[in-house]
């Protein structure tokens, strides 16, 4: 089949191979996932080799969302019988010629690095993704000399919750910032070596939102729409799919628990009292007396 005859047509160019990074990014029911494992599933079954990791910022998740993606769409298209689907490991491997998905959390990077000659990264929220570093550790372990398609796919919705707002985040700065205010284009990050050589890597950026896809229900439609009334913020980030700053309650102490950190204490006095205070990188101490 053609390109626009397995995913919404906005997101046609993922299927051309020139580039090195594919960001697929906007609001919600457009599509974006369900088009990166149709694209990595036709992947799979046709390239003579093929190893794609599977990428969430903690593993637990990786099993509800990209991972889960892959296996729905596998059973869509009918392909269940040309696939072996585990979950113990979390695995899905072409039966044909071996080529394979395999499924890591950014909470344990040792075994990302593990993977021997990786071809392919699917970042599913990739702006949970809080450091560059780690983006960078993922990025580079695709080394392999296998295939001469190395091909790394972020997909997000653009609501992030780091210090200093979207502006400061590395996904940001790395593809969206020289760009600004387009919201769909190409680009590439040019690199001079010491022999005067230039390499360049390419990427393009996609934005949707709900409008793009063709197969969206009315219910889905009214949904969204109402974020409008209901609530402005989410009308921005998940109907329009603008770049937005996650509004989230407590940002310096989401892990207190009352229940855990706090217990009563019989004072004597003639202890010496000590009160301290660890800001760690984050400058906001709270106490209560």
């Amino acid at each position: 089949p053609e390109p626009h005859e397995l995913v919404n047509k906005v997101f046609t160019p993922i299927f051309d191979d020139q580039y090195r990074y594919y960001v697929l990014y906007g609001g919600r029911n457009s599509g974006k996932s369900f088009s990166v494992a149709r694209r990595l599933i036709k992947q799979c079954l046709q390239e003579n080799y093929f190893k794609c990791i599977l990428i969430r910022n903690t593993f637990q998740s990786v099993k509800d969302s990209n991972y889960q993606n892959i296996v729905d769409d596998i059973y869509t298209m009918g392909f269940s019988d040309l696939f072996k689907i585990t979950k113990n490991p979390l695995e899905i491997v072409c039966k044909d010629n071996s080529n394979k998905f395999l499924c890591r959390g950014v909470d344990n990077p040792s075994r990302i690095r593990s993977i021997a000659n990786p071809t392919a990264v699917w970042y599913e929220e990739a702006s949970e993704i809080e450091h560059q570093e780690t983006f960078l550790m993922i990025s580079t372990s695709l080394r392999s000399t296998k295939t001469n398609k190395l091909q790394e796919y972020l997909t997000f919705n653009p609501e992030f919750s780091n210090v200093g707002g979207y502006e400061e985040h590395w996904l940001y700065k790395m593809f969206f910032k020289e760009h600004a205010p387009k919201k769909t284009f190409d680009g590439k990050i040019s690199i001079k070596l010491d022999n005067g050589k230039e390499m360049s890597s390419k990427y393009c950026v996609i934005h949707s939102t709900y409008k793009d896809n063709p197969y969206v229900t009315e219910q889905q439609k009214a949904d969204l729409e109402n974020f409008k009334i209901l609530n402005s913020y989410y009308f921005q980030i998940f109907t329009k799919g603008n770049f937005g700053h996650k509004h989230v309650e407590g940002k310096f102490f989401k892990g207190f628990d009352q229940t855990v950190h706090v217990k009563k204490q019989k004072l004597n006095k003639d202890d010496i009292l000590h009160v301290s205070f660890d800001e760690n990188n984050q400058p906001f101490p709270a106490f209560q007396i």
